[in-house]
């Protein structure tokens, strides 16, 4: 009577406890079945496709698969009932918009009595996961696209070493440094000197959180001892607690730019002919070398000097005869002054010297009675040609002569033609009409 009493109630209990257990399956996002070893269903946590729960009991898990992917799940289940062992795989699909889906099916064995009577299929959507995956490895492959480039030196440094653990071909080739080489080197041992303080401050600004990356150029020391000019574009990536786990850094070679900027620039201050600095150069450093004797309180010299003699040989030999004269006259120009001094072009066959300092007015009157003494020199030019010139100069004094670079320009003009008047070949000293 007890008994009959309990078996209703163990059977209610249970019926509770399966409702129980096919509520929780049910709302879990997996779908949970049951298969046998021919791969019908024997049981599943939530509907599929749209059929009744009951409709699906008996029916193959495969039916609504590919065939690769039915032969897929065939090929699994069997190693699963063989081998005893759980097993998995993934498949994908496509949406019914187009949209690629993927899932991952595990099984795994139920045993009885020592044997594999049925398999767990669980099935989970790994869609958002895959995708992930996909994004991360293109994005890896793109990193490793642009760190193969061979044209830009990447390299990645640890924030704690200050040793590169990681750099490319294009970097190596670009130091002159083997692979091997260049790791057990820090990024401030092949630093240029002068460009060390700015890069640790830059560097340091990175570890201290004010910023996560910088853009400079610098200079870094190649193998062979030249200067490599590059622009450096550095990113900090760090972990979760914000410190710093590694640096990125692109490294450009600018060299043959910087190069080419420096010979605009001396182009533009520096005759063509002769590589004499031009009218405009000679006014900069007149300017500076007038400040400084006036602060200092010294005294300097402008020397304008025009050759004699000169039409002659352009007019007998040609123009290119007359160009070879005026580089020959150059040197000699800067072989009588001191590397302090300046010997400019003014232009033909006019030449301005600047002194600067000097003791007294007969310094300077020395120094042009040497470049005249020079210029007398005969030169020898191209075709066995033998030239002799001769030169005139006037020299005017600060503070004596004049206060400005346009007084001194000025009259030192004037006392040469004065000297040109009196017969050529002379130095003549400016004189002050009063």
């Amino acid at each position: 009577m007890d008994q009959d009493r309990r078996d209703p109630q163990q059977r209610i209990g249970r019926r509770k406890l399966e409702s129980s257990v096919q509520t929780i399956l049910s709302s879990l996002n997996d779908v949970i079945l049951e298969l046998d070893r021919s791969g019908s269903i024997l049981f599943v946590s939530k509907t599929l496709t749209g059929f009744d729960m009951e409709d699906l009991l008996g029916r193959d898990f495969g039916e609504w698969a590919s065939p690769a992917e039915h032969a897929l799940m065939r090929d699994t289940l069997e190693k699963v009932f063989t081998s005893g062992e759980s097993a998995w795989y993934q498949t994908q699909s496509m949406g019914l918009l187009g949209d690629a889906r993927w899932y991952e099916s595990r099984l795994s064995p139920v045993v009885r009595d020592g044997a594999v009577r049925s398999v767990i299929l669980i099935t989970t959507n790994i869609t958002e996961r895959k995708l992930a995956e996909l994004e991360a490895q293109k994005q890896a492959e793109l990193i490793q696209l642009f760190y193969n480039l061979p044209f830009v030196g990447m390299s990645i440094t640890d924030p704690l070493t200050r040793k590169r653990i990681k750099v490319n071909d294009k970097l190596c080739e670009m130091l002159g440094y083997s692979r091997e080489e260049l790791l057990l080197r820090g990024w401030e041992e092949l630093t240029h000197p002068e460009d060390l303080a700015s890069s640790r401050a830059a560097f340091e600004s990175v570890l201290r959180g004010d910023t996560d990356g910088y853009t400079q150029e610098k200079r870094f020391i190649h193998r062979n001892g030249s200067v490599i000019h590059a622009a450096v574009d550095v990113h900090c990536a760090r972990n979760a607690q914000g410190k710093p786990d590694y640096f990125v850094a692109t490294t450009q070679d600018i060299t043959a730019r910087k190069e080419q900027d420096a010979r605009i620039r001396h182009m533009a201050h520096h005759d063509l002919l002769t590589d004499l600095p031009n009218r405009g150069l000679l006014s900069d450093r007149l300017e500076q070398a007038l400040l400084r004797a006036q602060r200092n309180q010294t005294r300097l010299a402008v020397l304008f000097m025009d050759l004699d003699r000169f039409k002659p040989v352009n007019d007998a030999w040609g123009h290119e005869a007359g160009d070879q004269l005026l580089r020959a006259v150059a040197l000699r120009l800067q072989e009588c002054v001191r590397a302090s001094d300046t010997v400019s072009r003014m232009g033909g066959d006019e030449f301005v010297l600047l002194l600067s300092p000097i003791e007294q007015a007969q310094d300077a009157v020395a120094v042009a009675e040497k470049i005249r003494n020079a210029i007398n020199q005969p030169f020898a030019l191209a075709d066995a040609h033998l030239a002799q010139i001769a030169c005139s100069i006037g020299i005017a004094l600060y503070p004596e002569h004049g206060h400005t670079a346009e007084a001194l320009l000025r009259n030192a003009d004037d006392a040469m033609y004065v000297a040109k008047e009196a017969g050529r070949d002379r130095v003549q000293l400016f004189q002050t009409v009063t």
